[in-house]
């Protein structure tokens, strides 16, 4: 799928959100890592695999990749701080996008500059384990806020249908798959 022609994606145009969970009841295995790993890749594999995908450069082409012996799943980083809910949601009021977001790739799509990611995650946890807070950065030509927010709810449908069911392969989910991608 070559986009030469369309100069909007040559520039990164990246989208940030911070979402903070409350763990009111401080349960242990609250937003396990790995099921938020496990579900995200599930979902990205089974529905939405342009999520997975990167910015290829050959030549003066530049094509959306992401189904090929090259796939990955998004990149999800775990962090840990030592600090409480109050403290981690002045932080998210702030803004502190350097803290709780996973860093958007910079520069303009060139050869020199040749893979990358589309979607990127950042859980941090905090000591206290009061709140995880769930930071994504998204390549705007992925989607729209909309299909952002019906996206986020399908991966907690499906972390809800993991949970103690790992070895489910048909999910159910609220929204049907949506994209900011033509033809897909």
């Amino acid at each position: 799928y070559s986009i030469s022609n369309n100069v909007s994606y040559l520039y990164q145009v990246y989208c940030s959100y911070m979402l903070v969970y409350k763990n009111d009841t401080k349960a242990d295995g609250f937003f396990d890592p790995e099921l938020l790993k496990k579900s995200l890749n599930i979902l990205v594999r089974q529905y939405y695999k342009p999520v997975a995908g990167w910015f290829q450069v050959s030549g003066e082409d530049i094509d959306v990749v992401f189904d090929s012996n090259k796939f990955n799943d998004p990149p999800i980083t775990t962090q840990t701080l030592d600090m409480d809910y109050e403290t981690v949601s002045r932080h998210v009021y702030d803004s502190n996008i350097e803290l709780l977001v996973p860093t958007a790739p910079s520069g303009v799509i060139k050869p020199e500059n040749p893979n990358i990611p589309m979607f990127l995650v950042k859980a941090t946890y905090l000591e206290s384990n009061e709140a995880v807070v769930l930071g994504v950065t998204y390549h705007h030509s992925l989607m729209d806020g909309t299909a952002f927010w019906m996206f986020m709810a399908n991966w907690s449908a499906l972390c809800k249908q993991l949970h103690g069911q790992s070895n489910l392969t048909e999910f159910d989910l609220p929204y049907p798959p949506t994209f900011g991608f033509p033809d897909i």
